[in-house]
């Protein structure tokens, strides 16, 4: 049985009990599924049966996010109001393990409040659906601390919480809207292309409305499209001739049926009155057409996904930018309360404002917040030194998560020492780069550089003696890894995330300033580390330290030019320019982050937030000491 299917019997039983009340009687139900599309929730339809009665209902359900072995699975779910649903990955061994569960997320919800809106597991909406507990209790049940009493006092009742066999979490989502339901809807492009294939079919026989819609550098595309229809109409005309009592076909059906082949749609035809044999030769004669029109089709539908993308992130650009700043003015208050969530995405976020699909006011970043749900892998690093920090759960999200999230904390405490908390907060850095580019481009970033995750886990597994070797061994493939990616990603988008600009708030160029202050203390201890522990030029440490990039570059391309001409080069030859390179590098990195500490107050590309953002993370978590391969790429 699915989770899903599992959390629907759940509510069926709910429904069960509510119906089993009002009627005094037992009940027959059932369940079937009435809607299911990938683009939006599941739809359920319950029916209960009493005493000849029929009583049916509705609920809805989509699952939030991708499935982590390690972390609870999350399910936003409508029955009466909208709830999220949140099913552990193993059984509590009791219910007071249950309950500090809760506790230990609404202590992190307290601590964010009132500046983060967070959303933390209850147990008494969930109840309160069920009268049998009200019938049990009827003048003490209040709080929320009265269902907890009454639970305790009678273990039996646990039962209601059970998903399946696992206590359950239920938290109440009001009328607030996931933000990854927002990009969805903002981004829903295989809707759109459909669409707008049909709403410029003027386009396809009138060569000026072409090029008005999509430019005039692609008129061999407006040619072929039709000559295909030409093609299609000489194919049509011939099928008439020989379908015996078919006189003529009206021109607006066969532009109908043509565009039904064109976006993959199946024609109508014996709607139209047409007989079953005419069908026959009719759809022959279109599904003829579209495949041997296959390549001019094919660069059509890419040319207008291109316009569909670009119509997107022009009628949304203040949107973007808008939910751009809230998610840096998150991460900055994030860290002004010492707290990480360690597992941030668009499936963890809301609109913390009663939205009711009133698009206009997410254009202005003044006008809402954006709260925060699901805090089971956070922490809270006030206290001052790392080694008090409480243990949080080694878990996250491939595509938006560092290995560091899978090293338990005296691991990362070992490895960067005072800097801990650095490291733990910046995970949340990491995960807003994937969250600006998914918002600018409906994508996610990471796609490559998560299927590493898997063999981080597989390493750590393989060798847990040495868990500090494995975090220093995987370190430099994957940041290696992630920022070539994003390098990649960055430019085969970079018509939207160059063109979008985004106003920073005070607090934002306030949060990254002051990183820029941290980073570039730690940027001058690692090039210490560097140049005093290698051995190319143990004599010129003080040198090395003091002089520039563009001098570092001078030596290096030298000794590339007698690598090149030398007919057998050295091992050391290659460590030399690994480590001239690394320290040119970290030198210009040097350099970049000291022009952070006052941002210019004007306007920052979509792109530039992300290098920023990138480029932070990855100095707070990769020591180039750890590899003799040197810096993995970084910003040109």
């Amino acid at each position: 049985m699915s989770e899903i299917e599992t959390v629907v019997k759940f509510f069926l039983n709910i429904f069960r009990l509510q119906t089993e009340f009002v009627e005094r009687q037992n009940a027959k139900c059932d369940f079937q599924a009435v809607a299911d599309d990938i683009l939006t929730d599941q739809v359920f339809e319950f029916r209960a049966e009493c005493a000849g009665k029929w009583k049916t209902r509705r609920m809805s359900i989509r699952q939030l996010g991708e499935s982590v072995e390690s972390k609870s699975t999350c399910f936003k779910v409508t029955y009466d109001n909208v709830l999220v649903v949140k099913i552990p990955p193993r059984t509590f061994p009791s219910f007071e393990v249950y309950l500090k569960y809760i506790q230990t997320e609404k202590a992190i919800a307290t601590r964010l409040s009132p500046d983060v809106v967070c959303l933390s597991p209850a147990i008494s909406g969930i109840l309160k659906k069920i009268p049998q507990i009200h019938q049990i209790k009827k003048h003490l049940l209040e709080t929320e601390e009265d269902y907890i009493r009454l639970l305790l006092h009678d273990p039996s009742l646990q039962s209601y919480l059970k998903v399946g066999n696992r206590l359950a979490f239920f938290m109440d989502l009001s009328r607030y809207v996931f933000l990854n339901q927002i990009l969805d809807s903002m981004h829903k492009k295989r809707l759109r292309v459909p669409e707008a294939i049909y709403k410029n079919r003027d386009a396809l026989f009138d060569l000026d409305a072409f090029e008005t819609i999509y430019g005039t550098k692609h008129d061999d595309i407006f040619f072929q499209i039709n000559r295909l229809y030409g093609n299609y109409q000489k194919s049509l005309d011939r099928a008439v001739n020989y379908t015996e009592g078919l006189l003529s076909i009206p021109d607006y059906l066969r532009t109908e049926w043509f565009l039904d082949g064109l976006t993959g749609q199946s024609p109508d035809i014996a709607s139209a009155g047409y007989s079953t044999d005419t069908a026959k030769n009719i759809e022959s004669v279109l599904s003829s057409t579209i495949n041997k029109g296959e390549g001019a089709i094919t660069r059509y539908k890419k040319l207008v996904n291109a316009y569909v993308m670009q119509k997107i992130f022009e009628n949304n650009r203040s949107t973007m930018a808008a939910l751009i700043v809230n998610t840096l003015e998150l991460i900055s208050r994030l860290k002004d309360k010492a707290v990480s969530v360690r597992d941030l995405k668009p499936d963890n976020i809301f609109v913390a404002t009663n939205f009711d699909g009133a698009d206009h006011i997410l254009g202005n970043p003044s006008g809402y917040a954006l709260g925060l749900i699901d805090l089971e892998t956070a922490i809270s690093f006030q206290a001052s030194q790392p080694n008090a920090f409480e243990q949080p759960l080694m878990a996250g999200t491939p595509s938006f998560m560092t290995p560091s999230q899978l090293f338990a904390n005296p691991v990362l405490t070992k490895l960067f020492g005072n800097n801990t908390s650095r490291v733990l907060y910046m995970q949340d850095w990491y995960a807003t780069v994937g969250i600006i580019f998914n918002i600018v481009t409906g994508h996610h970033l990471f796609y490559r550089t998560a299927k590493l995750i898997p063999e981080v886990i597989r390493l750590k597994k393989k060798n847990a003696q040495q868990p500090m070797e494995v975090f220093k061994k995987i370190s430099w493939n994957f940041w290696q890894t992630a920022a070539s990616e994003m390098a990649e990603k960055i430019k085969a988008h970079r018509n939207r995330l160059e063109n979008l600009q985004v106003n920073l708030t005070p607090r934002i160029r306030k949060t990254i300033g002051a990183e820029a202050i941290e980073e570039n203390a730690i940027l001058f201890e690692i090039l210490h580390q560097m140049v005093y522990s290698q051995k190319f030029f143990p004599n010129s440490c003080e040198s090395l330290i003091n002089t520039t990039a563009e001098s570092i570059r001078s030596h290096r391309l030298k000794f590339e030019k007698q690598k090149a001409v030398s007919k057998h080069s050295s091992k050391q030859q290659a460590g030399i320019i690994f480590f001239l390179k690394s320290l040119e590098t970290l030198k210009m990195q040097i350099t970049r982050t000291r022009a952070l500490v006052n941002l210019p107050k004007k306007p920052v590309t979509a792109a530039e937030l992300m290098n920023i953002l990138f480029y932070r993370a990855f100095y707070a978590m990769y020591n180039p000491t750890w590899s003799e391969r040197g810096l993995p790429i970084t910003e040109d």
